[in-house]
């Protein structure tokens, strides 16, 4: 959500003149020696390639690790000729249904026990590379907290993988070697309910008033999620899959969001608030 906001923000004064320094409490250019500097573009740029996409290398051990950290509803992402010593790498990161059985559904006596089944999908990689046979690639994208690999395929071919966990993501690994100029790699997964970033969308003078994503966590059947907004204000957080949820404390869900009301505190400003969704 902050890359998102900063990218936005990058034409705001002039084409291409990402603000060097940003008002706290308000979209202004404040006053400062030097307006804007070409490296304040770093502010969009790092954070897209080592936090969004997860990428580091090393040219001199010909090894590279690519971790993807999407929004559950981005249907395709890029990134084009990132370069380590003379090997070159292009990454392309797709999700789609799957197209076979789908989910596994229950039969017999658990057919009424467990939540409503749910498609599969697949979160393909294409790796394109040049100069760089022999090289050990990590490819390790992050799915949301609950999100159930199913099976990871490389080439086509079904592969091991180091089994994900965590309370905060899924992230399954995957080492390949790079032995041909393109490497597909398939993760089946059977998802599940995914906070996405809240949209916010700023004019110039318009004061701080966005919903804060503090801390989303799965503990069993409930998504944790805390939250910090204007007191008193009411906000739609997104999600997906809103299927799959029973019952939401701290909000109202409405379609494929749940509509939250910050708390009123002396004084006013930004306030915390927690929301629990409880799965089927």
């Amino acid at each position: 959500a902050t890359l998102m906001a900063t990218a936005r923000h990058t034409f705001d004064n002039a084409a291409g003149s990402v603000t060097e320094v940003f008002s706290g409490t308000r979209n202004a250019w404040p006053a400062e020696a030097v307006a804007h500097q070409g490296f304040s573009s770093s502010a969009v740029i790092l954070p897209a390639v080592r936090g969004l996409f997860g990428l580091e290398g090393d040219a001199a051990a010909k090894k590279l690790r690519f971790a993807p950290r999407l929004p559950a509803n981005w249907g395709e992402a890029r990134v084009e000729s990132f370069r380590l010593g003379p090997a070159t790498f292009s990454f392309s990161c797709t999700r789609r249904a799957f197209a076979g059985s789908g989910s596994v559904r229950p039969v017999g006596n658990d057919a009424d026990a467990g939540p409503p089944p749910v498609d599969d999908e697949i979160f393909e990689i294409a790796v394109q590379s040049d100069n760089a046979l022999g090289w050990q690639l990590q490819l390790a994208p992050l799915f949301g907290p609950g999100t159930r690999v199913v099976e990871v395929a490389v080439d086509g071919k079904p592969t091991r993988y180091t089994p994900p966990e965590g309370r905060q993501g899924v992230q399954p690994v995957v080492p390949v070697t790079v032995q041909s100029t393109t490497v597909r790699v398939a993760f089946r997964i059977t998802p599940t309910v995914e906070i996405l970033p809240p949209p916010v969308e700023s004019r110039t003078g318009d004061g701080d008033e966005g919903l804060k994503l503090i801390r989303v966590a799965r503990d069993g059947d409930r998504l944790k999620v805390a939250v910090e907004g204007l007191s008193g204000r009411v906000y739609l957080l997104p999600l997906t899959h809103p299927e799959l949820i029973q019952g939401v404390e701290g909000g109202l869900l409405l379609g494929s969001a749940v509509r939250l009301k910050i708390p009123e505190t002396p004084g006013g400003g930004f306030a915390p608030h927690a929301v629990t969704i409880t799965m089927k």
